[in-house]
C-alpha cells in the first residue's frame, strides 16, 4: 500500500468502494456510486461534487408569508458529475476545470436580484427552481465531458432542495 493510501474497511455487505491513490503528478480522488440501480447493472462510475456559495435577494412572487417580501440567502450549491471512463492521468474531470466551469454559472447569479434575471423573471426564484436551472446550465457547459448526475441548493444549513432527472 502506498504510504499516502486511506485503508479503510468496508461496511458489512456492502461492495468495498475504490482506494484514494497517489500518482505522479496527480491525486487521484474518484468513489463509486452507491446507487443500487448502477451497481445491479455492473457498471463503475466515479461520481465528483464540488460545493460553492453566493449569495442573491430575491422574492417570492404570490408567496402568502415573508417570502413575499425581497429577502436574500447566503446559498450553498453542490454539484454532483459521474462518469465511467478516467483519463491518462487517472482522473475523470480535473476538479478545477469543474469548480471554474460551475463558478461561471454561479456568477450570473451572485450578489444578483433574481427576479430580475431569466428565468426567474417569469417563474418564481424559488430553491427548487434555482436547482434545476441550475442543474440545466451544467449540462450545457459540461457537454459530453461528464454526466450531471444532480444538484442540491442550500438555502439555510438546514434547508436543501435536490433536483435530478433519470
Amino acid at each position: 500500500m502506498h504510504p499516502l493510501s486511506i485503508d479503510v474497511p468496508p461496511a458489512k455487505d456492502v461492495p468495498a468502494p475504490p482506494r484514494f491513490a497517489l500518482a505522479v503528478g496527480c491525486v487521484i480522488i474518484a468513489a463509486t456510486t452507491q446507487d443500487p440501480m448502477v451497481r445491479s447493472r455492473g457498471l463503475t462510475l466515479y461520481e465528483l461534487t464540488v460545493e460553492r456559495d453566493f449569495s442573491a435577494a430575491h422574492l417570492m412572487r404570490g408567496h402568502p408569508g415573508a417570502c413575499a417580501r425581497m429577502h436574500g440567502h447566503n446559498y450553498r450549491v453542490a454539484l454532483v458529475v459521474a462518469g465511467e471512463e478516467l483519463d491518462d492521468c487517472g482522473i475523470l474531470m480535473d476538479f478545477a476545470d469543474l469548480k471554474r466551469v460551475f463558478d461561471g454559472i454561479l456568477s450570473e447569479l451572485d450578489h444578483r436580484y433574481l427576479n430580475e434575471i431569466a428565468p426567474f423573471d417569469e417563474i418564481n426564484p424559488s430553491s427548487e427552481n434555482l436547482a434545476r436551472h441550475i442543474y440545466g446550465r451544467s449540462v450545457e457547459a459540461l457537454g459530453e465531458q461528464v454526466k450531471v448526475v444532480r444538484v442540491t441548493v442550500y438555502e439555510s444549513a438546514t434547508s436543501s432542495v435536490t433536483y435530478y432527472e433519470e
